[in-house]
């Protein structure tokens, strides 16, 4: 009784050590996360996006910003932003904020 006890555990300890192995090697090793110097938020932005914000920041260049200036998504609309006020430009008529 007692061998096969021994046995049990034997096998129990085994199976647990090989399970928790490799556990530990598909947690830190395999299914690692990339480090924050592994990519640049540049590197995700594709040649489309950025050439189109550079077209859209050129229809403001006219434009004589005061504080710090907003886009929307498809730059149609700027919002210059100041400690105290708030001038929205559209892109169509940028004479009339």
């Amino acid at each position: 009784m007692n061998n096969k006890f021994a046995k049990f555990m034997v096998c129990f300890v085994l199976g647990f050590g090989i399970q928790a192995g490799a556990y530990i090697y598909m947690d830190q090793v395999l299914f690692a996360p990339l480090s924050s110097g592994d990519y640049d938020m540049s590197d995700v932005k594709d040649k489309m996006a950025e050439q189109a914000e550079k077209e859209g920041k050129k229809l403001y260049a006219k434009v004589q910003v005061k504080g710090k200036a907003y886009y929307s998504f498809d730059y149609k609309y700027m919002a210059d932003v100041t400690q105290d006020s708030v001038w929205i430009y559209k892109a169509e008529d940028l004479s009339n904020p």
